[in-house]
Parts: structure tokens; C-alpha cells; sequence
């Protein structure tokens, strides 16, 4: 009985159960159409309206000019915290570079297109001060940034502590620049604090395009007599006086080449992006990575910065082993700093050119050194004076006594150099060096075909120690040669 009981019960629960399932089931699911589901790959997430666009692409921008960040001076920052503004110059087609020990200044600066020092809190020696003069003067760009939040460093064993103010100020004397050892406060225009004030009174300037207002998180004044860039409005007070009103907190000098402010955190995250702070940063670096106006020969051999051709004789003229030789060392120089040089026998549109001859030039290449005014000559070699003569006991030897016979006449060839005069080329070199917006042209004139290697082996080197430089022209002493000419 049992089990019949147990039975029964089962098929009551499953009755049920089985009852339900047969009256609704309607057979298995057949899809006939496909489900519709939004464009997942067009969707776009909105976002939010920001003052700056981002910086170009670097293609717009020829050439990778440097920017030296110095960090020999105990800058009391490190690399890392003015990441907006690296950025910012690497977009733009800029390449960072900071100062090394193993490099002198006075090398870096050869092919730097600006120099950023910020906070420093040790003294620039009166080599680097001169050598920075130099290079502003040459069409360098020069950015010196203070805070007084980061002030106080270490200094060269001074006591009392030296400030990044004093040490800027020593840099920035002779610019008519110098910064107050203060902050400024403004109780009414402020974000916040009355130490971060806000500036809307710009300079007309590229540095100011497309500003409203800015926010520095607390700033030195600066006292000048060049034009203020930016300034405070008549609630803007110096915390030294409590007075001031349109105090100056950055400006420009040396027709615009040196740039001074008196504030660092606004180029750092997150303030830089407060206000327009972001599209001053972008303008300052384009102010940093903007190119030398006047390239000269002291900045050898970093004088190129697009790809190099280097030229050959057209195809009417067989290339002599030497060339070859001095082709082939060049070109290697050029790889050393980072350029890539094709031979090619006429210039390529973009490319930088490097010509390598012997004097006097030919026709072809005439045309490249016309402006130097150089003047070849052939003659004939100094006469030795009576007392070079042998002697006999009778007195001076003729020509016939000696062996007899008109001596033969020796020819020497000469280049005139305007500003330097008159040399017997052998074992003489020349450097000339053509600026210009589109091309820049470097040419290598060696007195004898045996010293064109020698002469294309200074891209390697360097260094134009070997010679004297004037301007955009360098005249070497390579090798052998009379030295006539007062070389």
C-alpha cells in the first residue's frame, strides 16, 4: 500500500504541473528578423565646451626645434611638473631637452631654438650669463619663470640662502627686467583665495591671443621698463607695500625674445586647466619653439634642421674618388645629428642643401657662393729674393750657373675672401653658410681635392676651432700649403 500511496502523491505534484505546460506551450522560439540595436559604432559621448583647442599636429610644423629646460641651477621643480607645457611643445613638433653636465651650455644652445629657466636657486656664472646673451642675440628665445610659493634654495654655499628672485634678476639685468621679492593679493578678483588672483588686461601680443582671463596661483610683480604683457587690475596689491594697482606680473623684452613671468603653477595639472590658462600655455610654446631669425656659423654644425641633399655634379661629370670619400663622411656626420642626408644632383623642395667642391668652383656651382664676392686667381709663385740664390766665388749665380736654363714658372692658386684677404689655397678650406626660409645651404671649399674629406669631417667634429670664423664664412687651415696670404 505504501508504495501505491507514494505514487499517487507524485502524480498529484506532477499533474499539475504537466497541465500548465501543455496548455501554454506554443512550440520553440524561431527568430525571423533580425532584433534592431542602436549604431554602437557612430555613438558619440558629448563633451563638455573648453576655452583652448588642442595644439596642430606636429606635421604642420617643419623641423624639430629644441627647447632646453635648465636643471643645473637647483631648480626647485622637476621636469615632470610642467608636463602641460611639454606636452604642449611636443605636439607642436618641439623636442624637449634638458642641460646636461656632460654638455656645456654654450654646445646646447648651438642648436637650441629657446631656453627655459625656471626657478632657479643657484647663480649662473658670468660664462653662462654672456653665452645666454649671446644666444638671445643670435634670435634665441629666452623663458625665465619665478614663484614665490617655490623660493628659497640652497644656493652656491650663501648665507643667507640665495632666491630663485636674485638669481633671475642677475640673469634678466640687463633686459630692463627684475622681479619683486612679493606676491600678489587682490581681495575682490580672485578664485577663491586672495592669492589667486585674475588677470583680463592683456597686451596685444601672440602671446595673449585668444585670452580672456587667466588665474596665477600666486605670482611675483615685476618691475620693468619694457611693456607689460600681463597685468592686475586696481584691486591687484603687492603683499611687500600693500599697494600697486596694474601691478606688471609678466612681460617680454628683446623684441619680444625673453619672456618673464612670476608664476609656475598655472603649468601645472590640475591649474592649467583653470580659465585660459591652457591657451596660454599653448602660446607659450609656440613662442619657445619658434626658430632662430639669424643662423650664423657659431652655431656649427647644428645649422641644418630639415633633411640634408647633398649635392653632386650632374650626370655630365664623373664623381672623383675624393668627392666620394668626402660625400661619404658627411653624410655620416649628418646621422650623428639625427638628420638624413641623400646625395641627389640638384636640390630637393623641403630638404636643407650641403655643396662640397674644390677651388675655384665651376660654372654649375657658381651661382651658390656668388654672394660671398670670393675672387680666384692663378699667378705665379713669389721670386725668391738674390740672397736665396746659390752663391760663387765670383758672387751671385745666375740661372745658368746653377745648371743652366730659364726656370720654369710655378703658378699658385689664390682666393680673395672679403674680410679676410688673399690666400694660396693649398691646404686651405672654406665654410660658407647661406640662410633662408625655405633652405638653408651649407658649402665646404677645399684648396686640393686630397683635403675634401678633411673638410667634410667638421659636421663630425663639431667644431670650427681649426678656424677662423666671421660672420657667415670660416677660413681653415687644413694641411701642407705656403701659408701665404698672412693666413
Amino acid at each position: 500500500m505504501k508504495p501505491i500511496r507514494l505514487i499517487i502523491a507524485l502524480l498529484m505534484l506532477l499533474l499539475p504541473l504537466a497541465a500548465r505546460t501543455l496548455w501554454y506551450y506554443q512550440g520553440t522560439y524561431q527568430r525571423t528578423q533580425p532584433v534592431p540595436t542602436p549604431d554602437y559604432m557612430s555613438y558619440t559621448i558629448p563633451q563638455p565646451k573648453i576655452s583652448t583647442p588642442l595644439p596642430a599636429p606636429a606635421a604642420m610644423i617643419a623641423g624639430k626645434p629644441v627647447v632646453l629646460f635648465d636643471l643645473n641651477h637647483d631648480n626647485y621643480y622637476f621636469i615632470s611638473d610642467v608636463a602641460p607645457l611639454t606636452h604642449a611643445i611636443e605636439q607642436l613638433g618641439g623636442r624637449i631637452e634638458v642641460n646636461e653636465s656632460s654638455k656645456t651650455l654654450e654646445d646646447q644652445l648651438k642648436y637650441a631654438s629657446s631656453l627655459a629657466v625656471i626657478v632657479p636657486t643657484s647663480e649662473f656664472s658670468t660664462a653662462e650669463i654672456l653665452t645666454i646673451r649671446r644666444f638671445v642675440d643670435r634670435g634665441g628665445h629666452l623663458l625665465v619663470i619665478t614663484d614665490p610659493t617655490l623660493n628659497i634654495g640652497v644656493g652656491i654655499a650663501a648665507n643667507p640662502p640665495v632666491t630663485s628672485v636674485e638669481v633671475a634678476n642677475f640673469l634678466l639685468e640687463s633686459y630692463d627686467i627684475s622681479f619683486s621679492d612679493d606676491y600678489v593679493y587682490n581681495l575682490i578678483s580672485n578664485e577663491g583665495n586672495f592669492r589667486h588672483v585674475i588677470f583680463s588686461q592683456f597686451a596685444k601680443d601672440p602671446l595673449t591671443q585668444n585670452l580672456s582671463k587667466v588665474v596665477f596661483f600666486s605670482t611675483h610683480s615685476i618691475k620693468t621698463g619694457q611693456p607689460a604683457l600681463i597685468k592686475g587690475d586696481a584691486n591687484s596689491l603687492s603683499s611687500l607695500t600693500d599697494a600697486g594697482g596694474g601691478l606688471v606680473t609678466a612681460t617680454t623684452a628683446q623684441q619680444d625674445k625673453v619672456l618673464a613671468i612670476g608664476n609656475m603653477t598655472f603649468l601645472t595639472s590640475p591649474y592649467d586647466q583653470v580659465a585660459d590658462n591652457q591657451q596660454l600655455i599653448l602660446n607659450i610654446s609656440k613662442f619657445l619653439i619658434s626658430q632662430p631669425q639669424s643662423l650664423d656659423l657659431a652655431e656649427f654644425p647644428h645649422l641644418l634642421s630639415r633633411p640634408v641633399t647633398l649635392l653632386v655634379p650632374s650626370t655630365s661629370d664623373a664623381i672623383s674618388q675624393n668627392l666620394l670619400a668626402a660625400l661619404s663622411v658627411a653624410q655620416s656626420g649628418f646621422q650623428e645629428l639625427d638628420l638624413a642626408a641623400t646625395l641627389s644632383p640638384k636640390p630637393v623642395d623641403g630638404n636643407d642643401l650641403v655643396v662640397i667642391a674644390t677651388m675655384p668652383v665651376n660654372k654649375e656651382l657658381q651661382p651658390y657662393i656668388d654672394s660671398f664676392k670670393l675672387e680666384f686667381s692663378r699667378e705665379p709663385a713669389p721670386t725668391p729674393t738674390p740672397a736665396a740664390l746659390p752663391t760663387t766665388d765670383q758672387g751671385l749665380a745666375t740661372p745658368e750657373a746653377s745648371g743652366g736654363g730659364v726656370p720654369s714658372v710655378i703658378l699658385i692658386n689664390y682666393v680673395n675672401v672679403p674680410g679676410f684677404g688673399k690666400f694660396d689655397t693649398n691646404g686651405l678650406g672654406l665654410v660658407l653658410f647661406t640662410p633662408g626660409k625655405d633652405r638653408n645651404t651649407l658649402i665646404f671649399l677645399a684648396g686640393t681635392a686630397s683635403d675634401l674629406d678633411t673638410l667634410a669631417g667638421l659636421v663630425s667634429t663639431g667644431s670650427l676651432q681649426s678656424c677662423v670664423v666671421q660672420g657667415q664664412v670660416a677660413v681653415c687651415k687644413l694641411s701642407g700649403g705656403s701659408g701665404k696670404g698672412g693666413f
